[in-house]
């Protein structure tokens, strides 16, 4: 089981940086009612989304890329175990970079 808070499905741009900004609080909601279910990787997609556009002021997707990394950068230090993206090398790097700085 992979929990999946599913950003960009009918939300708003407010309630998905709710959703990216509380992933803690999330993780600990699910906890009191399901230790295991607490245990489950969360996976977070937000390659490319269109709430990075608006807040990013980039129309067309394939100019997302920066946004997503910084947003994959937030996310993965917010406690997301799998993230879903397009750009894998530039993204790869910041969850290698983020892995170190949790080891220090």
């Amino acid at each position: 089981m992979i929990l999946d808070p599913g950003i960009g499905f009918s939300k708003k741009t407010e309630d998905i940086l709710d959703i990216l900004m509380g992933l803690k609080r999330i993780r600990s909601e699910i906890g009191r009612k399901s230790l295991g279910v607490s245990r489950a990787p969360l996976l977070i997609g937000p390659s490319r989304k269109r709430f990075l556009g608006e807040i990013c002021g980039r129309d067309f997707a394939v100019e997302r890329d920066l946004g997503t990394v910084a947003a994959v950068t937030c996310v993965v230090l917010g406690g997301s175990n799998v993230v879903r993206v397009h750009n894998v090398g530039d993204n790869a790097d910041v969850v290698k970079l983020c892995d170190a700085m949790f080891d220090r």
